[in-house]
């Protein structure tokens, strides 16, 4: 004989992982009585009668919700999306309920497991880290209900919730929800084409519904400004800048979720990647103190520049050319020093602490007094095997673009005899 049972899971959220944030699921199983159909099945058995209108419908009579999953005769489970009630005059007759078919079928486990971490052991992932932000600076006492000196219940977590918010909302005594997703990832590179950073796209999406003594769009406005808060207060480090979209709700069965996206822009540096040139020497020029690594050089330009004479004579077709020689090589590099290796800071002594450096150009600083007192020349080299040359310090620049700081130096080639009785290689310390 035929049967109505289906089994209804119903939804329940347990505690939050700590990593992303999202609520475990767990479901208490039971059997109803209901009929899944494929779009356009007609029901006339059903007082009013009724035609199907997802790809997937449950007719049912007994209680469900969304979130709910349902599993039928055939082992086949679904996850109730919407649950419309219908009526005949001032009789309920019934739900009829959207569902999304799960194949094939695993429920999420309750803890995320273990992410990849960098070597300050911080996991990677820029929603967490967004996450760990917020939760490490957000101030409970910037974000009230209406009466302005109840604070807020606010939750941080990965977006991509796969329960309804209304849930969290309703279930777990939640006013707002920071939800962090991640868009893009552009790689920046150096000059000699190593990734030195990441700037990275993360939308963090608020979400808050009218409730008893909390206006929605009011909280979202706080929550917003407050996201603004630790932006202002806390600057350094990774370089973020925001952008936030006005407040708009989503209808989800007669109740408006209210949300607004707040875009941050996240310059953070390759764990991967530890510089190890170009270098330039400092100190005494015949028993250097120390090598320095330059890092994140976006920009390396090269210039070696002839000092022939170029020679116009009247009556003389062409140009009379005389070969002087060549001029003093020049290199310069902009650097972005807005992120560094954590193996290998900016700050001398670049690989230990406590720093004895001021500033993250002190290197140049010292370069630059010392050149002019007892210090001859440093030496430059670019990469293994050379070019290594000896060089003087022309100048260097700090120049401050607002959401970035660069530094810019430019050396020239230092020489007391001709190079002319060597080979370019020679000259250069080309191996």
């Amino acid at each position: 004989m035929a049967s109505a049972s289906v089994t209804r899971r119903e939804l329940s959220l347990g505690a939050q992982d700590t990593v992303t944030g999202l609520y475990a699921k767990s479901f208490a199983e039971m059997t109803i009585q209901g009929s899944v159909q494929p779009r356009g099945a007609v029901m006339l058995g059903l007082p009013c009668g009724h035609v199907a209108r997802y790809p997937h419908t449950l007719f049912t009579a007994d209680v469900i919700a969304v979130g709910d999953e349902v599993k039928d005769a055939n082992g086949d489970y679904y996850v109730v999306k919407s649950a419309d009630q219908y009526w005949w005059l001032d009789q309920f007759s019934h739900y009829q309920c959207e569902l999304e078919k799960r194949s094939p079928y695993a429920l999420r486990p309750t803890t995320s497991g273990t992410w990849h971490l960098d070597s300050d052991s911080l996991r990677t992932d820029p929603r967490y880290r967004h996450k760990y932000w917020l939760d490490s600076y957000l101030t409970a006492d910037n974000m009230e209900l209406d009466d302005g000196s109840t604070n807020a219940s606010v939750i941080t977590c990965f977006s991509g919730a796969d329960y309804p918010l209304t849930q969290v909302f309703l279930t777990k005594a939640v006013d707002g929800v920071f939800s962090i997703d991640k868009r893009s990832a552009q790689q920046l590179t150096t000059y000699n084409h190593y990734p030195y950073a990441f700037l990275e796209t993360v939308p963090i999406t608020c979400y808050a519904i009218d409730k008893a003594g909390l206006t929605a769009t009011n909280l979202l406005e706080q929550m917003e400004q407050e996201i603004r808060h630790v932006c202002t207060d806390h600057p350094l480090g990774s370089i973020r800048s925001i952008e936030s979209t006005d407040p708009t709700f989503t209808d989800i069965g007669g109740v408006k979720l209210w949300h607004t996206t707040i875009t941050i822009r996240y310059k953070r540096a390759n764990d991967d990647y530890t510089p190890t040139y170009p270098t330039i020497t400092w100190g005494p020029s015949a028993a250097p103190t120390g090598t320095y690594v330059m890092q994140n050089v976006i920009r390396g330009p090269e210039d070696g520049l002839s000092k022939d004479a170029w020679i116009d004579i009247p009556s003389f077709s062409g140009t009379l050319s005389q070969t002087l020689g060549s001029k003093s090589l020049e290199i310069e590099f902009e650097m972005d020093l807005d992120v560094e290796c954590s193996a290998k800071t900016f700050k001398r002594p670049q690989t230990t602490t406590p720093k004895t450096d001021a500033d993250d150009w002190d290197i140049f600083r010292d370069i630059w007094h010392n050149g002019g007192i007892n210090q001859t020349y440093q030496t430059l080299t670019l990469k293994s095997g050379g070019p290594s040359i000896k060089v003087r310090l022309l100048d260097y620049r700090t120049h401050d673009i607002g959401e970035g700081r660069r530094l810019t130096v430019r050396f020239r080639e230092y020489r007391t005899t001709t190079a002319s009785a060597q080979t370019y290689k020679q000259r250069l310390g080309i191996s």
